[in-house]
């Protein structure tokens, strides 16, 4: 998941996975978004991409409400994971993903 602008972070996210692919012999897999048309632009791009057959096996979002996003259209679509269930990994507590629904029921995953 990745927006459409030219910030450095997301270019700089884009190109270590496509380079990760092509080492890997893999067809990048990316939704983009333009953030600053709509609310509801992620989450659309969000749902399609959970909709590819195959599922991707991993989704990485660049905000830190994306996760939790995230979990909530893979549950709406009936996406599970398993053993553990679905999970945020995040460098670091944000309230979009502290408390909830979503955070309750899979807690996220901090690292530093």
């Amino acid at each position: 998941m990745l927006p459409n602008h030219d910030d450095a972070y997301p270019a700089i996210v884009r190109s270590a996975y496509e380079s990760w692919c092509a080492a890997a012999g893999q067809d990048p897999i990316i939704a983009s978004f333009d953030p600053d048309t709509t609310e509801t632009a992620e989450d659309s791009a969000i749902a399609t991409l959970l909709r590819l057959s195959p599922r991707p096996d991993a989704v990485f979002g660049v905000y830190n409400r994306s996760g939790c996003l995230i979990l909530g259209a893979a549950r709406e679509l009936g996406n599970t994971c398993q053993p553990r269930g679905p999970r945020v990994v995040a460098e670091k507590p944000d309230a979009s993903m502290t408390s909830g629904d979503m955070t309750d029921q899979y807690p996220p995953l901090f690292f530093s």
